[in-house]
């Protein structure tokens, strides 16, 4: 799961603020050996941040949280770095969700997030429907945002909110996007 700090057989991984801290293990002798500040323009939400190492201790996984005032709306990105070299981190992806965290999981190699999207209305509840970023969740996987495609949209029968429950399936090294 999740979390703010994380230890290998060799490292322990602190995550203070936007910064991402690693020590070695070595009792009274134990050091700052690196560190990654991940850049963002957002700040506010970094008690919340969290924090995936895999398994092979190479590469970590942070949930970044926060509101962006352009959409109007929480964003989820995650962002991989490599940290297979602790003097030497850098990020190696970035992959962003608009809409509210909800929950992370990995599970073999893959990690899902799930997000609550509303959809944005005037003052009259009705959605702008000239926007489709406004009503369609979008995510930007590096090349700027996109609507999800419809056909990946699952609706029910019956409608109770005007909220899309958004799971995506990313490849935990890399962050591809799976589905």
């Amino acid at each position: 799961e999740a979390d703010r700090i994380k230890r290998s057989d060799k490292y322990i991984y602190y995550l203070a603020n936007t910064t991402l801290y690693v020590y070695s293990i070595n009792g009274e002798k134990s050091e700052l050996v690196g560190a990654y500040t991940i850049q963002t323009y957002v700040y506010g939400y970094q008690n919340e941040w969290e924090f995936y190492l895999s398994e092979d201790c190479k590469t970590v996984t942070v949930v970044v949280t926060y509101y962006d005032d352009e959409k109007n709306s929480a964003c989820v990105s995650l962002v991989s770095l490599d940290v297979s070299d602790p003097e030497n981190i850098f990020e190696k992806g970035r992959i962003t969700v608009v809409g509210g965290y909800v929950s992370t999981r990995v599970v073999d190699g893959k990690l899902l997030l799930v997000t609550n999207f509303r959809v944005s209305t005037d003052n009259n509840g009705r959605p702008n429907f000239d926007d489709e970023f406004s009503f369609i969740p979008s995510i930007d996987r590096g090349n700027g945002f996109e609507i999800l495609p419809i056909e990946d949209i699952i609706v029910p029968e019956t409608l109770s909110a005007t909220r899309y429950t958004v799971v995506c399936k990313l490849d935990e090294d890399t962050l591809d996007f799976e589905d």
